[in-house]
């Protein structure tokens, strides 16, 4: 409709020779052909980047690093969490959608434990149909993480509505099957704290942060540092003496912590995925 009115004061048709045809409908017709064949290349684009970070993700996958996305409404802190943890120089700005690209970086936790953290795309409530394909590629490093960190704009005046927002995405995405730590970032900017206490009324523990003071950023990494342990907790395999590349397996795939040469077997204490785990449930003590 928008490119009818634009042309209005073309003519439609002219006389002369049958068929022939006027110059409005010509250049309608070109400019529907031109809007056709961009959303054909962008289609494309968004495959190809759908592709590209389908192989991101395999390797990561086969990574003996624990995964943890970032995510959260837009604009909330995500970016700026991802640089204070990780110093990964991402852009982070005070506007929507300053991130539409996931980046992974790897974190070292104090007690030396290693894990991938994923920043991605901020949500929002109601997002048109025709950007879902466009985002959803990026949403879906939620789902393939281990374990999420929930940010929220604590100073935002309907945080609660923008938590429910977040929760709404990832169970349309099928990743609330999975540890999350809460945060309430910007803090230093709250000036009432009854949203703050009905969120956690909703989730607890909810950590309170301020990257701009550093609040809260020691009690964030001893949660994270926790919810790892949980999930891939030191277990201890008893392996038979000749079997060298399963103890290669264990260092390769997980974090080996303590290993002892036996008469019995070659006892291994180690950390590591579930997804490297299973292969070696029957030798698990």
């Amino acid at each position: 409709p928008r490119l009818v009115r634009k042309w209005t004061n073309l003519s439609q048709q002219r006389g002369g020779v049958r068929g022939s045809r006027g110059e409005g409908e010509t250049r309608l017709e070109l400019d529907r052909r031109r809007i056709q064949d961009r959303i054909a290349l962008l289609k494309k684009q968004l495959l190809n980047v759908a592709q590209q970070r389908e192989v991101q993700r395999s390797s990561r996958l086969k990574s003996p690093n624990p995964i943890g996305a970032i995510v959260g409404y837009t604009n909330s802190g995500k970016s700026k969490l991802l640089n204070t943890l990780t110093r990964a120089g991402v852009l982070a700005e005070d506007k929507l959608f300053a991130t539409l690209d996931p980046t992974t970086r790897l974190f070292r936790l104090p007690g030396g434990e290693e894990v991938l953290l994923s920043d991605t795309v901020g949500f929002v409530s109601d997002l048109p149909h025709h950007l879902i394909d466009a985002f959803r590629s990026t949403l879906e490093e939620a789902r393939y993480a281990d374990f999420l960190i929930i940010v929220c704009d604590a100073s935002h005046p309907d945080m609660i509505a923008t938590y429910t927002t977040t929760v709404q995405v990832l169970e349309d995405l099928g990743a609330t099957d999975k540890p999350a730590i809460v945060v309430a970032n910007k803090i230093d900017k709250v000036e009432d704290f009854f949203p703050l206490s009905r969120l956690k009324s909703l989730y607890r523990p909810v950590l309170e942060t301020s990257l701009k003071t550093g609040k809260g950023v020691d009690e964030l990494v001893d949660a994270i540092g926790e919810t790892i342990h949980a999930l891939n907790p030191t277990l201890t395999y008893k392996l038979p003496n000749d079997r060298h590349d399963l103890v290669a397996y264990l260092h390769r795939s997980g974090q080996v912590a303590d290993i002892s040469y036996t008469e019995e077997g070659i006892i291994v204490k180690a950390r590591l995925a579930e997804r490297f785990a299973s292969s070696l449930s029957s030798y698990r003590v």
